[in-house]
């Protein structure tokens, strides 16, 4: 979590790209049979709702900070 922190918002916005793409090739893999460890999907979508969780949390603190303006 502390590298989504320490991320600026357009490394986030490539690294939910990354993952996203990863998943799509693992959901592919495990489809045609050729994934071992099926356990790569679920944490390949925690990894991408973690992203998510920064910058909805980021979005968050901007729309207070012009609320409060």
């Amino acid at each position: 979590m502390r590298e989504f922190i320490e991320s600026s918002d357009t490394e986030l916005a490539g690294k939910l790209k990354e993952c996203k793409t990863a998943l799509y090739f693992l959901k592919v893999n495990a489809k045609t049979g050729q994934m071992e460890k099926t356990a790569d999907i679920r944490n390949s979508k925690r990894h991408i709702a973690r992203i998510l969780t920064e910058i909805n949390s980021r979005k968050a603190k901007l729309e207070l900070k012009e609320a409060v303006k």
